[in-house]
């Protein structure tokens, strides 16, 4: 355990680095943890960045709920430049708290986790401008060791009602997928950011699709959500399968062979972890998972195939 972490870092997922090191951000700014748990260095924040990523060259990028753009070296903790803030005059204090990051509206200008593309740099993340009738999406082109590190590339101000779904990047990096709090998924077009196409999905997604290689979209559960997957067609989005009778509880883990990993709900707060062929939406096979889970809080496969699930009650499972 890692005492000095408070509480408010239960809306991040740590982000790893190939020496086994952590970095998480809560309500007293941004740790670097050792492999063995003990606290490396910490670095005040203004707000808190909903996870992290790594740029090209292996730096720490990440924007905070209040819309203020951090890069950070990962071995001293230096914030590198001057953060870049989108909405100048915006302030955070832990009191505060951060539920409305939970659901992405207006009260959380960036409530989600940035998208890095690893060839050009460019990153891109959800922001909901303060006084903007719907959140949206924003681009900005990495630019090592020029000051300002970001040049602002498109904003795109295209979804209603917010977004709790940090932005997909397809596979050849042209197109992001990303949904809203009023149903639907929309493709955006990376360069541009026109959007590409949007597609009703029924309910709005409490996490980020998942996207394979082969174009494969599986938007995440929701309130009264189901698991659905949709094909990107270039100038219009496709239902390829959906499966109403598996109402979708996290967020569907895509995996080579054409598997597909759904946390679903199986009555009193009880998940089971169903394993579904990804051309078609057929049932492969079904597990119950321990405890009152609720939702799942991830789904994540190891080199070895054993599939992690997390729930948000605190248990783990790990199957074969």
């Amino acid at each position: 355990c890692a005492p000095f972490i408070d509480a408010l870092a239960v809306v991040s997922s740590p982000t790893v680095d190939l020496d086994g090191a952590l970095y998480l951000a809560d309500g007293a700014g941004l740790h670097a943890i050792s492999p063995d748990g003990s606290e490396r260095w910490r670095v005040p924040l203004e707000g808190v960045p909903l996870s992290l990523q790594f740029t090209p060259d292996g730096r720490l990028v990440f924007v905070t709920n209040i819309g203020v753009v951090y890069l950070v070296d990962r071995l001293s903790g230096s914030v590198l430049g001057e953060p870049l803030r989108l909405a100048p005059g915006l302030s955070w204090r832990p009191a505060d708290g951060l539920w409305a990051c939970a659901r992405g509206v207006e009260g959380c200008p960036s409530a989600n986790t940035l998208a890095v593309d690893p060839a050009s740099g460019t990153i891109y993340f959800t922001f909901w401008a303060p006084g903007a009738p719907a959140a949206g999406l924003r681009a900005m082109r990495y630019r090592p060791g020029q000051s300002p590190a970001f040049e602002p590339l498109w904003e795109n101000d295209s979804l209603p009602g917010g977004t709790a779904s940090s932005p997909a990047l397809s596979f050849d990096g042209r197109r992001l997928y990303v949904t809203d709090n009023q149903g639907s998924l929309h493709a955006i077009d990376a360069a541009t950011g026109r959007a590409a196409w949007s597609l009703p999905i029924g309910y709005p997604a409490d996490g980020s699709a998942s996207v394979s290689p082969e174009g494969l979209i599986i938007p995440a559960g929701g309130r009264g959500g189901w698991v659905l997957a949709v094909r990107d067609e270039g100038d219009r989005g496709v239902l390829a399968w959906e499966r109403r009778d598996l109402p979708n509880r996290g967020v569907v883990m895509q995996a080579a062979g054409g598997r597909a990993y759904a946390a679903i709900a199986a009555g009193d707060y009880r998940l089971e972890l169903v394993v579904l062929d990804a051309r078609d939406g057929a049932e492969l096979d079904r597990e119950v998972l321990p405890g009152q889970g609720v939702f799942s809080v991830g789904t994540t496969a190891a080199l070895d195939g054993t599939v992690f699930v997390a729930t948000i009650t605190g248990w783990l499972a790990a199957l074969r």
